[in-house]
């Protein structure tokens, strides 16, 4: 097991989940208008949207990509981060007061949020593939990264909800801007490090 690029991974998984979305925002509202209760579902159905779109994605990589192309995608994915980094800086403040359905169902509405978005798949074509570990079994590896991503999900997605539940719906426009810019920055550098990264391995080794 690679642990330099398992931890690679998670800090990436851990920027772009926290820069807010249509899932953090429904998870803020949830919190704000139902309390705390609805915080542990919301995330649940959230992260088990996102378990279902990677294992979709990896499994369409393992039958389309052969592993000598892994290089050339990551160099796409890394582009790809840069570009999710300088939509997040150019993003103007958002709307806290999401609009949801009125229902209890906090898992459901979070679920389907989630795996409603079909650009969550490409997302995950082009970012996955350059963490597999093919030092190691290929299902061994999936799992890692399945567990990674649920794990920084579900931490995210839970403080998320528990502040917005705590500020008792005072939580700011500016607070969610300035976190979805800070995030900007470190995907923009993640993606930056990545792309230097696999252009050296494509062009030099």
């Amino acid at each position: 097991m690679n642990l330099v690029l398992f931890i690679s991974y998670l800090l990436t998984v851990s920027a772009i989940i926290a820069t807010p979305g249509p899932s953090t925002m429904l998870m803020v509202s949830h919190s704000i208008n139902y309390g705390k209760g609805a915080v542990v579902l919301n995330a649940i159905g959230s992260a088990f949207a996102a378990i279902i779109l990677i294992i979709i994605a990896i499994f369409l990589v393992d039958k389309t990509l052969p592993p000598e192309a892994v290089p050339i995608l990551s160099i796409i994915g890394s582009l790809y981060l840069i570009y999710i980094g300088y939509n997040s800086l150019r993003n103007k403040d958002f709307d806290t007061e999401v609009i949801s359905k009125k229902t209890d169902n906090f898992f459901l509405q979070s679920f389907v949020t989630g795996i409603s978005n079909p650009k969550d798949i490409l997302f995950f074509i082009v970012f996955l593939p350059q963490f597999i570990d093919y030092a190691i079994d290929f299902k061994y590896a999936v799992v890692l990264l399945v567990i990674g991503w649920v794990f920084c999900d579900l931490f995210i997605m839970v403080c998320y909800g528990l502040l917005a539940a705590n500020a008792g719906g005072t939580l700011s426009n500016n607070f969610i801007s300035k976190t979805t810019k800070l995030m900007g920055f470190i995907i923009i550098f993640i993606g930056s490090t990545i792309g230097i990264s696999s252009i050296y391995k494509v062009f030099f080794e």
